[in-house]
């Protein structure tokens, strides 16, 4: 199979199978491509709005690694492929395997904008992500050292920051920062969110973190800094 730089993938990754849930990017791009590639396991509404909507749908239960061989041999046939991939750790997923793969075939990967849970979340607490009588910033994190993190403290004008956490040490080392710096505890306001609920004032010293798991759901520390939640 000869393959060439007019080839080219659209990665777009969702936790959600809900068309309703997904970017009008995405939507966009479903009837633009040559054709869709998705999991077998989509929900049906779903799968019946992109088989409407797109020139070819292919549906395919395997792994990410089978799944991603069959889309290259797709490309004997079509020069522009749109991936739709579920996964629950959605926001901070790079596509490094999905990426050297196909660049390696010379086939050119583009990341769609996806939804982000937290979001979600966030709007049924009814808290906005940004100010914008303040002109204020939200940022995003994952896999944030000790130092970097009390870096970010130290240098502040965050705004509003989200860090996911990785497991229940990363949490108790960053709980410890806090705690032994009252400067962070006058000018940042911390909370968690789990499991879809807000826990409020989690870095109080005596605060238990009893019944907290770490799994594959996303788990978010969400910093304020100098604003009352």
């Amino acid at each position: 199979m000869k393959l060439n730089k007019n080839k080219k993938i659209y990665i777009f990754n969702s936790s959600k199978e809900d068309i309703l849930d997904f970017t009008l990017e995405f939507i966009d791009k479903v009837g633009k491509v040559d054709c869709v590639v998705a999991p077998k396991d989509l929900k049906k509404e779903t799968k019946e709005f992109i088989t409407q909507n797109s020139k070819n749908f292919f549906s395919i239960k395997k792994t990410k690694n089978l799944i991603i061989k069959d889309i290259l041999s797709l490309f004997s046939k079509f020069n522009e492929i749109l991936y739709l991939r579920l996964n629950s750790d959605n926001f901070f997923d790079s596509f490094l395997d999905e990426k050297n793969f196909f660049q390696k075939k010379n086939i050119k990967v583009e990341e769609l904008l996806n939804t982000v849970d937290i979001v979600d979340i966030l709007n049924k607490k009814k808290i906005f992500l940004t100010d914008r009588k303040k002109n204020s910033s939200v940022i995003f994190a994952n896999k944030l050292s000790n130092e970097n993190f009390m870096k970010i403290l130290v240098d502040g004008g965050i705004g509003k920051m989200f860090i996911k956490l990785e497991n229940k040490k990363q949490l108790s080392e960053f709980l410890k920062i806090t705690r032994d710096t009252l400067y962070f505890k006058k000018n940042y306001k911390f909370n968690l969110i789990y499991e879809n609920k807000l826990l409020n004032n989690i870095f109080e010293s005596k605060y238990k973190f009893k019944g907290i798991t770490f799994n594959k759901k996303n788990i978010f520390l969400m910093i304020v800094e100098d604003v009352k939640i």
